[in-house]
Protein backbone atom coordinates (compact mmCIF):
# COMPACT_ATOMS: atom_id res chain seq x y z
CA UNK A 1 0.00 0.00 0.00
CA UNK A 2 1.38 3.63 -1.06
CA UNK A 3 0.96 6.54 1.39
CA UNK A 4 2.06 9.85 0.01
CA UNK A 5 2.05 10.93 3.48
CA UNK A 6 2.47 9.34 6.67
CA UNK A 7 2.30 11.04 10.17
CA UNK A 8 3.78 8.52 13.05
CA UNK A 9 2.29 10.09 16.50
CA UNK A 10 0.36 9.22 19.59
CA UNK A 11 -0.82 12.81 20.99
CA UNK A 12 -3.45 15.51 19.87
CA UNK A 13 -0.87 17.42 18.07
CA UNK A 14 0.38 14.88 15.72
CA UNK A 15 -3.55 13.64 14.94
CA UNK A 16 -4.30 17.73 14.65
CA UNK A 17 -1.00 17.84 12.24
CA UNK A 18 -2.29 14.58 10.42
CA UNK A 19 -5.53 16.34 9.37
CA UNK A 20 -4.42 19.20 8.24
CA UNK A 21 -1.81 18.35 6.32
CA UNK A 22 -4.09 15.46 5.21
CA UNK A 23 -1.40 12.67 6.14
CA UNK A 24 -2.80 9.52 7.45
CA UNK A 25 -1.56 8.35 10.78
CA UNK A 26 0.28 5.38 13.00
CA UNK A 27 -1.34 6.16 16.22
CA UNK A 28 1.60 4.08 18.23
CA UNK A 29 0.22 5.32 22.18
CA UNK A 30 0.85 2.86 24.99
CA UNK A 31 0.45 5.60 28.08
CA UNK A 32 -3.22 5.93 29.14
CA UNK A 33 -4.68 9.23 28.02
CA UNK A 34 -4.31 11.76 30.63
CA UNK A 35 -7.52 13.26 31.94
CA UNK A 36 -5.96 15.54 33.63
CA UNK A 37 -4.09 17.10 30.51
CA UNK A 38 -5.53 20.18 29.21
CA UNK A 39 -5.33 22.40 26.06
CA UNK A 40 -5.31 26.14 26.29
CA UNK A 41 -8.20 25.88 23.57
CA UNK A 42 -11.40 24.17 22.74
CA UNK A 43 -10.78 21.73 19.56
CA UNK A 44 -14.04 19.75 18.84
CA UNK A 45 -16.11 20.95 21.48
CA UNK A 46 -13.35 19.99 24.22
CA UNK A 47 -10.20 20.90 25.78
CA UNK A 48 -9.74 17.54 27.94
CA UNK A 49 -6.61 15.46 25.93
CA UNK A 50 -9.14 11.98 25.64
CA UNK A 51 -12.44 13.78 24.47
CA UNK A 52 -9.97 15.47 22.00
CA UNK A 53 -8.08 12.67 20.85
CA UNK A 54 -11.16 9.87 20.47
CA UNK A 55 -12.94 12.94 18.00
CA UNK A 56 -9.48 13.36 16.45
CA UNK A 57 -9.03 9.79 15.81
CA UNK A 58 -12.78 9.26 14.93
CA UNK A 59 -12.46 12.23 12.43
CA UNK A 60 -9.70 10.51 10.52
CA UNK A 61 -11.22 7.00 11.04
CA UNK A 62 -14.12 8.47 9.05
CA UNK A 63 -11.87 9.19 6.21
CA UNK A 64 -9.66 6.18 6.00
CA UNK A 65 -6.29 7.59 7.46
CA UNK A 66 -5.88 6.07 10.57
CA UNK A 67 -3.14 2.94 10.56
CA UNK A 68 -3.58 1.49 14.42
CA UNK A 69 -3.52 -2.10 15.71
CA UNK A 70 -4.24 -3.43 19.70
CA UNK A 71 -0.76 -4.27 20.23
CA UNK A 72 2.03 -2.71 17.64
CA UNK A 73 5.41 -4.11 19.17
CA UNK A 74 8.13 -3.09 16.68
CA UNK A 75 7.76 -0.03 13.46
CA UNK A 76 11.05 0.33 11.33
CA UNK A 77 11.23 2.39 8.44
CA UNK A 78 14.20 1.66 5.31
CA UNK A 79 14.51 4.06 3.05
CA UNK A 80 10.15 4.95 1.97
CA UNK A 81 9.39 1.45 3.60
CA UNK A 82 7.47 1.48 6.80
CA UNK A 83 6.68 -2.06 8.29
CA UNK A 84 4.28 -2.59 11.55
CA UNK A 85 4.77 -5.90 13.21
CA UNK A 86 1.78 -6.55 15.13
CA UNK A 87 -0.41 -9.06 16.80
CA UNK A 88 2.38 -11.50 15.24
CA UNK A 89 1.63 -10.09 11.73
CA UNK A 90 4.05 -7.50 9.40
CA UNK A 91 2.33 -4.66 7.66
CA UNK A 92 4.38 -3.14 4.68
CA UNK A 93 3.72 0.25 3.65
CA UNK A 94 5.55 2.57 1.18
CA UNK A 95 5.56 6.22 1.30
CA UNK A 96 6.04 9.45 0.00
CA UNK A 97 7.01 11.69 3.64
CA UNK A 98 6.99 10.48 7.06
CA UNK A 99 6.87 12.82 9.56
CA UNK A 100 7.92 11.48 13.48
CA UNK A 101 6.35 13.01 16.71
CA UNK A 102 7.35 11.04 18.83
CA UNK A 103 10.68 8.70 17.75
CA UNK A 104 10.29 6.00 20.84
CA UNK A 105 10.26 2.82 19.53
CA UNK A 106 10.66 3.53 15.99
CA UNK A 107 13.39 2.34 14.20
CA UNK A 108 15.04 4.03 11.58
CA UNK A 109 18.13 5.02 9.48
CA UNK A 110 18.11 8.50 10.89
CA UNK A 111 21.68 9.60 12.42
CA UNK A 112 21.23 11.13 16.08
CA UNK A 113 22.30 15.14 15.91
CA UNK A 114 22.00 15.59 19.78
CA UNK A 115 22.28 12.52 21.93
CA UNK A 116 20.38 12.23 25.26
CA UNK A 117 19.93 10.11 27.65
CA UNK A 118 16.71 8.06 27.65
CA UNK A 119 13.97 9.98 30.18
CA UNK A 120 10.86 7.85 31.44
CA UNK A 121 7.36 9.01 32.36
CA UNK A 122 6.47 7.99 35.56
CA UNK A 123 2.79 7.67 36.43
CA UNK A 124 1.63 6.79 40.28
CA UNK A 125 -1.62 6.31 41.15
CA UNK A 126 -2.89 6.12 45.03
CA UNK A 127 -6.22 5.74 46.91
CA UNK A 128 -7.38 8.53 48.78
CA UNK A 129 -9.45 7.42 52.41
CA UNK A 130 -10.32 9.60 55.08
CA UNK A 131 -11.08 12.57 53.47
CA UNK A 132 -15.03 12.24 53.88
CA UNK A 133 -17.68 13.11 51.49
CA UNK A 134 -17.77 16.91 51.57
CA UNK A 135 -13.83 17.04 49.94
CA UNK A 136 -15.44 17.67 46.50
CA UNK A 137 -12.59 19.11 45.32
CA UNK A 138 -8.65 19.58 45.15
CA UNK A 139 -6.05 21.60 43.48
CA UNK A 140 -3.78 20.40 41.56
CA UNK A 141 -0.67 20.78 42.38
CA UNK A 142 2.22 21.94 39.27
CA UNK A 143 5.58 22.38 39.46
CA UNK A 144 8.29 23.18 37.90
CA UNK A 145 10.00 19.50 38.68
CA UNK A 146 11.13 16.61 36.47
CA UNK A 147 9.68 14.49 39.97
CA UNK A 148 6.68 14.97 40.38
CA UNK A 149 6.09 17.39 38.31
CA UNK A 150 2.01 17.52 39.19
CA UNK A 151 -0.63 16.47 41.49
CA UNK A 152 -3.99 15.61 40.42
CA UNK A 153 -7.05 14.57 42.05
CA UNK A 154 -10.13 12.76 41.19
CA UNK A 155 -13.27 11.13 41.72
CA UNK A 156 -12.76 6.93 40.38
CA UNK A 157 -15.46 4.31 40.10
CA UNK A 158 -13.58 2.15 42.95
CA UNK A 159 -16.09 3.68 44.94
CA UNK A 160 -19.71 2.88 43.76
CA UNK A 161 -21.87 6.25 43.11
CA UNK A 162 -18.86 8.61 44.75
CA UNK A 163 -19.22 12.24 44.02
CA UNK A 164 -15.92 13.06 46.54
CA UNK A 165 -12.71 12.53 46.00
CA UNK A 166 -11.39 9.15 45.77
CA UNK A 167 -7.77 9.24 44.60
CA UNK A 168 -5.20 10.95 42.87
CA UNK A 169 -2.40 10.27 40.29
CA UNK A 170 1.49 11.94 39.95
CA UNK A 171 3.73 12.29 37.25
CA UNK A 172 7.49 12.57 37.20
CA UNK A 173 10.17 12.39 34.83
CA UNK A 174 13.19 10.45 35.60
CA UNK A 175 16.41 8.74 34.76
CA UNK A 176 17.15 5.24 34.77
CA UNK A 177 19.02 5.83 37.70
CA UNK A 178 16.58 7.77 39.29
CA UNK A 179 13.89 5.15 38.67
CA UNK A 180 16.18 2.52 40.59
CA UNK A 181 16.66 4.77 43.47
CA UNK A 182 14.67 5.03 46.25
CA UNK A 183 14.70 8.62 46.72
CA UNK A 184 12.40 8.57 43.58
CA UNK A 185 10.13 5.45 44.79
CA UNK A 186 6.34 5.52 45.02
CA UNK A 187 7.02 5.14 48.86
CA UNK A 188 8.83 8.71 48.62
CA UNK A 189 6.10 10.57 46.38
CA UNK A 190 3.05 9.40 48.86
CA UNK A 191 5.40 11.35 51.39
CA UNK A 192 4.55 14.49 48.67
CA UNK A 193 1.25 14.21 48.31
CA UNK A 194 1.04 13.47 52.11
CA UNK A 195 2.94 16.89 52.61
CA UNK A 196 0.91 18.79 49.74
CA UNK A 197 -2.46 17.82 51.37
CA UNK A 198 -1.65 19.26 54.64
CA UNK A 199 0.28 22.12 53.11
CA UNK A 200 -2.78 23.19 51.53
CA UNK A 201 -4.99 22.55 54.75
CA UNK A 202 -6.84 19.20 53.58
CA UNK A 203 -8.08 16.97 56.51
CA UNK A 204 -9.39 13.68 57.21
CA UNK A 205 -12.98 12.91 58.87
CA UNK A 206 -13.92 14.27 62.57
CA UNK A 207 -12.04 11.97 64.95
CA UNK A 208 -13.56 13.82 68.19
CA UNK A 209 -12.31 17.24 70.07
CA UNK A 210 -9.33 18.18 71.55
CA UNK A 211 -8.73 18.92 75.09
CA UNK A 212 -8.91 22.54 73.93
CA UNK A 213 -12.12 22.46 72.73
CA UNK A 214 -10.48 22.15 68.96
CA UNK A 215 -12.10 19.43 66.60
CA UNK A 216 -9.49 16.33 66.17
CA UNK A 217 -9.03 15.40 62.49
CA UNK A 218 -8.09 12.08 60.77
CA UNK A 219 -5.15 12.45 58.93
CA UNK A 220 -5.59 11.42 55.62
CA UNK A 221 -5.01 8.16 54.34
CA UNK A 222 -2.75 7.49 50.90
CA UNK A 223 -1.98 4.34 49.92
CA UNK A 224 0.10 3.63 46.22
CA UNK A 225 -1.98 1.63 43.59
CA UNK A 226 0.01 0.82 40.78
CA UNK A 227 3.10 2.50 39.11
CA UNK A 228 3.06 2.87 34.61
CA UNK A 229 6.72 3.45 33.00
CA UNK A 230 7.03 4.50 29.57
CA UNK A 231 10.49 5.02 28.63
CA UNK A 232 11.05 8.94 26.35
CA UNK A 233 13.18 8.78 23.72
CA UNK A 234 15.06 12.41 23.83
CA UNK A 235 17.44 12.02 21.31
CA UNK A 236 17.06 15.02 18.52
CA UNK A 237 17.81 13.20 15.01
CA UNK A 238 18.85 14.71 11.68
CA UNK A 239 16.29 15.13 8.43
CA UNK A 240 16.48 12.98 5.56
CA UNK A 241 15.18 13.20 2.19
CA UNK A 242 12.05 10.94 3.10
CA UNK A 243 11.38 10.96 7.05
CA UNK A 244 11.66 14.52 9.28
CA UNK A 245 11.18 14.34 13.21
CA UNK A 246 8.91 17.29 14.12
CA UNK A 247 7.93 18.40 18.10
CA UNK A 248 5.92 21.59 17.09
CA UNK A 249 3.13 22.79 20.00
CA UNK A 250 -0.89 23.00 18.93
CA UNK A 251 -0.43 27.03 18.62
CA UNK A 252 1.98 26.43 16.19
CA UNK A 253 0.62 23.94 14.30
CA UNK A 254 -2.82 25.97 13.89
CA UNK A 255 -1.05 29.01 13.61
CA UNK A 256 1.51 28.07 10.57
Amino acid sequence: MLLEKVVIGNTVESLFYAIKTDSFIVYNRKRPHLFYRQFPLSIMGDSREPKVISRLLLSLSLIGKVIQFENIENIRITGDVLKLFAENQTYSYQFGQCKIFDPTGVIHENEISHPSAPMYHVIDDFELKNLGRAVKNIPSMNQDDRFVSSIHFYTSNRVDGASFITDCVTDSHLTLDQLQNFEYSDSTIKFVVERYLRSIGVNGTVAGMNKNGTTKYRRPAVKHVKRLVFEEDRNTYKDSEHVKFLAPSLLEIINE
